[in-house]
């Protein structure tokens, strides 16, 4: 199958995801997933993930909960607020813990410190951390 490595490598170009779409994908596909289809910068920086650790994400409080997070919580506050010059008019940055298994890749050309999960999150896994201005 050629669906991962064409996706790892192309995660960066893409925005307005549907997240539901990709996530049944990922879930169907999943045994021919391999982490030797992430390019070398990717790999290194999932490698390096330790079993269990926090992972970030900030948006609208009305948007669903997709498959692309941050282990910055100051980039999640920068999506939070907005981006491609789009204000969320109600910003918010919520966390989790999450586990290496359930990381499907990293993407790290954005400087974003992303990792992509296989399935969109359980709501009540979710914690929702105090949304500050930057000042």
């Amino acid at each position: 199958s050629i669906f991962w490595p064409v996706v790892m490598r192309t995660w960066d170009t893409f925005d307005a995801i549907p997240q539901h779409l990709y996530s049944r994908r990922f879930r169907k596909l999943r045994s021919t997933w391999s982490p030797e289809h992430m390019e070398s910068e990717d790999r290194v920086f999932f490698d390096a993930l330790p079993e269990t650790f926090t992972a970030y994400r900030g948006g609208d409080s009305s948007w669903d909960f997709g498959l692309s997070w941050t282990l910055n919580a100051e980039t999640a506050h920068q999506f939070a607020r907005g981006h491609r010059n789009i204000l969320n008019p109600d910003p918010e940055v919520v966390c989790m813990e999450v586990k290496k298994e359930e990381v499907a890749f990293a993407a790290v050309q954005r400087d974003e410190a992303e990792i992509v999960l296989f399935r969109k999150p359980v709501v009540t896994r979710l914690r929702r951390i105090p949304y500050e201005e930057p000042e």
